[in-house]
């Protein structure tokens, strides 16, 4: 009798070590699912997030263009005039009047991603293409919903829209003259400039851009075909051509040849023929000569919410096979795997981490941008609120730099704008928080620092700028205000306003100076 209770005991011994084997596998393998759909997915957001945040920034670069350049009574009255005549030669010549107004402003901001700087009547038909002058009169209603809300509502609308000559993330703004509407303007960025975003985002990878060809189709006009070709990837989708040729001229043809074979082998791809006929998020593997590489698609949809378009991402990941090798490993080396996957997650929040920091630094000087230094100065004023320790702010805008940028080009203004984040880190205090306000306006904020003081810190500041000999344009000066926060001001919109006033007047007295906010002296701007 004790032998069969013997093999009882070793059977169900055997039946409950093999079910906690059949969890342990199964959990395993759960997992696994997991790990893989987390590292697709993350490689798909990190996609999205640098797309989402070159658009962030550029709308804020229409958003000052549109303010600083087009929003004058000098550029609204030409079209003003148009709209209001049906002599068709006097039409011409304001069009041409408004086109030699801008054409070196749309020159200059096509430096920064702009392609197009479009102006439509409040009917939706084109008054000018900057960058067609030659085309206009075409009504839009019908083809673009984006032109059609802005101006039947007349407020501002963005979104990424295919047009009748190219694809472009598009801001338009509503455009009044005495108080009248007479249309709208619109600015727009390629993908291209996207594109570039992503490549020194994430230099390793390769990136491109196609959009859906029935869309494209649907409203290109005829003569404009040339603009696009018909992607590799999928024969519904083209390439924007001038995002194509960027990409051959950025990367080796070793580099081109691979991204080619990579392309060869997937477009046959079950998973890839299905997500992209449906326009879904997704990543695909792929090996050659043994490198695992994962091939991730972020959807762009346009102005309408319709999936419109992808931005695809090649990139080496070593990721998923190593936790599938993990997988395939013996249970006693589970610790092992936990490991593995505790090393896959610090790598995750690291890169996480990282593209955080990137969102908060101003890619050209390498300072905090201005979403940062606002961050940082609602913490201080809090600090102000609570403790009544002096808080000062620091506003300066560099003299003629528009001149720099006319007689020497955008490349040796970059280089200045670079030089004095450089060399205004170096000289200000380690406690001072120091941001590119915008263009080329800088600001310091200044914890534990009165007046006086930070009128000291300006001026040590301005003299090290003008000291400096910035190579071909030599001497660069800068214009500072200075301000410091007051019981009685409201938030921090109220400083600013203090010592954006302060600067205007160290401009108005000769710029090259610094200069303080003084209650007792009238509002300037009114």
């Amino acid at each position: 009798m004790k032998q069969p209770s013997m093999y009882l005991k070793w059977l169900v011994l055997i039946l409950f070590t093999g079910c906690i084997y059949s969890v342990i596998v199964y959990q395993l393998s759960s997992e696994l699912d997991k790990k893989e759909f987390d590292i697709k997915n993350s490689s798909i957001n990190a996609l999205r997030t640098e797309i989402n945040s070159s658009i962030a920034m550029h709308e804020q670069l229409s958003l000052y263009i549109f303010n600083d350049k087009i929003n004058e009574s000098e550029v609204l009255r030409p079209m003003s005039a148009a709209l209001n005549t049906n002599d068709e030669q006097q039409v011409e010549q304001l069009r041409s009047q408004l086109y030699d107004i801008l054409h070196r402003d749309y020159s200059s901001i096509s430096h920064y991603g702009f392609r197009n700087m479009l102006f439509h009547f409040r009917d939706g038909t084109i008054f000018l293409r900057m960058h067609r002058p030659e085309l206009f009169g075409d009504y839009l209603f019908d083809v673009r919903e984006m032109i059609k809300q802005a101006n039947i509502e007349q407020k501002f609308v963005s979104g990424f829209e295919v047009g009748r000559v190219y694809s472009a993330y598009r801001f338009v703004y509503p455009l009044f003259y005495e108080n009248k509407y007479i249309g709208s303007v619109e600015l727009g960025i390629s993908p291209e400039t996207i594109q570039e975003t992503l490549n020194a985002a994430f230099p390793d990878d390769y990136h491109e851009f196609i959009v859906r060809k029935e869309i494209v189709d649907n409203v290109l006009d005829e003569s404009e075909t040339s603009n696009y070709i018909t992607s590799l990837l999928s024969d519904d989708f083209y390439y924007d051509r001038e995002a194509y040729l960027a990409n051959t001229n950025y990367w080796d043809k070793s580099e081109t040849d691979l991204v080619y074979k990579l392309i060869s082998q997937i477009k046959s791809d079950p998973i890839l023929i299905k997500n992209i006929q449906k326009m879904n998020d997704f990543a695909v593997e792929e090996k050659v000569e043994q490198v695992n590489y994962l091939i991730s698609f972020a959807v762009i949809k346009n102005f309408q919410g319709d999936p419109a378009a992808y931005f695809v991402s090649y990139s080496v990941n070593q990721q998923l096979p190593a936790i599938r090798t993990a997988y395939s490993l013996n249970i006693l080396l589970i610790t092992l795997l936990y490991l593995i996957l505790a090393a896959a997650s610090l790598y995750h929040i690291k890169s996480r981490m990282k593209f955080e920091r990137q969102a908060h630094i101003d890619p050209l000087t390498l300072i905090y941008n201005r979403y940062k230094f606002l961050e940082l100065a609602f913490l201080e004023i809090e600090k102000f609120r609570r403790y009544g320790r002096p808080l000062s702010i620091i506003l300066f805008d560099l003299d003629l730099f528009k001149k720099v940028n006319d007689n020497y080009g955008h490349a040796t203004g970059d280089y200045v704008l670079k030089t004095v984040a450089q060399i205004i880190s170096k000289n200000k205090r380690y406690s001072d928080f120091f941001a590119r306000w915008g263009g080329e306006e800088f600001i310091l904020l200044l914890p534990e620092t009165p007046l006086q003081e930070a009128l000291a810190v300006a001026e040590r500041l301005r003299k090290s700028l003008a000291d400096y000999n910035f190579d071909k344009c030599h001497q660069v000066t800068a214009s500072f205000g200075v301000a410091e926060l007051e019981t009685s001001d409201e938030n921090l919109d109220a400083i600013i306003e203090k010592v954006d006033q302060a600067l205007y007047k160290a401009k108005n007295n000769g710029r090259n100076r610094v200069e303080k906010y003084r209650a007792d002296e009238p509002y300037l701007f009114e």
